[in-house]
C-alpha cells in the first residue's frame, strides 16, 4: 500500500506494560499500532519513544517472525 510497517520496540512495550497505571497489555498495544490507531495507548507508545530518544537510551526492535516457503516443512530459509 507504499506504507511503511509500524516499527515496535520490545523494550517499549516491555515498559508500558510495567507502568502501573497505564495498565497497557502488550498483545493490545501491538494490535493498535499495527491498525495504525491513534488512541491512548499509541499515545503513550510514541512519547515513551521519544523519551527514550532523547535520554539516549537504545531501542529494541521487535524481529517479525520469517514466513515458510511452500514446501518446506524444517523451517530452515535457503540463502538467495
Amino acid at each position: 500500500m507504499g506504507i511503511d510497517p509500524t516499527k515496535i520496540y520490545t523494550n517499549v512495550i516491555a515498559e508500558m506494560e510495567a507502568c502501573l497505571t497505564a495498565n497497557v497489555e502488550a498483545g493490545y498495544a501491538r494490535k493498535c499500532l499495527h491498525a495504525n490507531r491513534y488512541n491512548a495507548v499509541t499515545a503513550h507508545y510514541y512519547l515513551l519513544i521519544k523519551k527514550k530518544l532523547i535520554e539516549g537510551e537504545t531501542l529494541v526492535l521487535e524481529r517479525s517472525p520469517k514466513k515458510k516457503k511452500e514446501g518446506d516443512e524444517s523451517g530452515a530459509t535457503t540463502p538467495q
